[in-house]
């Protein structure tokens, strides 16, 4: 009877004690969790803030450049034109690197949808703001392609001096 009560006891401590055990690896997991998360929105806060710097950047350059090239670029404007429009095409290039660049991190981690709204927004910015940047930085290496390209077949008809095209982009897109 002894040994009866003493197996009772001890399968009763030892399935509360794995009960303690599991009910402790619960909560801390779910700590673990919570202190991801709330590093993952700090990365969010953080990165964002640089991205939209550079976004605001990149806004101005893309403001300068189409002054630069403005609504009148003709054969005959090109070739006073042509350096502060590579000028102007190379820093963007270099802003939209530096965009991408902290964009990966938002990228990642704007894969999950967290309590805290304003970061959510910040997310839902950030998808939208990267697919205008890299619309509209395809869109004027394309236009500036295309003047080049025209240009040139107008100058080798003049006999007068050609320009090289700059690279070519493809539109990204923030699901591909």
């Amino acid at each position: 009877m002894k040994h009866k009560k003493a197996i009772i006891i001890t399968s009763v401590c030892l399935v509360i004690g794995l009960l303690l055990f599991g009910i402790f690896r619960f909560i801390k997991s779910m700590e673990e969790d919570r202190k991801e998360v709330e590093a993952n929105q700090r990365l969010v806060n953080e990165n964002y803030e640089k991205f939209n710097q550079y976004i605001e950047k990149f806004n101005s350059q893309s403001e300068s450049l189409q002054k630069t090239m403005g609504s009148e670029l003709y054969y005959m404007t090109l070739p006073s034109k042509n350096k502060s429009l590579v000028l102007g095409l190379t820093q963007l290039d270099t802003t939209v690197g530096n965009i991408e660049q902290v964009g990966k991190i938002l990228e990642e981690k704007c894969q999950y949808y967290y309590s805290d709204t304003e970061v959510n927004q910040k997310c839902q910015s950030y998808k939208v703001s990267i697919e205008n940047v890299m619309t509209l930085f395809k869109n004027a290496v394309n236009n500036y392609n295309k003047v080049v390209t025209s240009y040139n077949q107008w100058a080798i008809k003049q006999e007068g001096n050609t320009y090289s095209t700059l690279k070519e982009y493809q539109a990204k897109s923030i699901n591909s």
